[in-house]
């Protein structure tokens, strides 16, 4: 995550949400420092944008991942619902497939376009 220190710059963040807003796209902030500025950025500049509550697969054991996972599905139930960010690795995949499995009646899993209620997802203005 490269961008961890610009996300800490005001300046530079408020940059880069108008040029997001201009193509009408949607931000997500990693939040992979705590000193981040960028969702409340956004969130000034209008744009429709959230933060990750956790990285599901950092550390990538499986016991670890399966604790990370029980934390961020109690965060979810608290809230109504929540981004977490996934790595697209294959032990990482294996075990969304199967937790999506075990927990269909229990959680829904959806993407970003349906946790904003986007009936089209934004294309970038080319």
């Amino acid at each position: 995550h490269m961008g961890s220190a610009a996300c800490q710059s005001a300046s530079l963040m408020k940059k880069v949400m108008r040029e997001i807003k201009k193509r009408d796209l949607i931000f997500i902030d990693s939040r992979t420092s705590p000193d981040s500025v960028a969702y409340e950025i956004a969130k000034k500049e209008g744009l429709l944008c959230s933060y990750n509550e956790g990285f599901i697969d950092s550390p990538e054991t499986r016991v670890k991942m399966r604790e990370r996972f029980d934390d961020l599905i109690a965060a979810a139930k608290k809230k109504g619902k929540i981004v977490a960010i996934a790595h697209p690795k294959g032990e990482t995949i294996a075990f969304l497939r199967e937790q999506i499995k075990r927990r269909r009646k229990e959680l829904e899993f959806i993407t970003i376009k349906d946790y904003f209620n986007l009936d089209d997802f934004p294309q970038p203005n080319e």
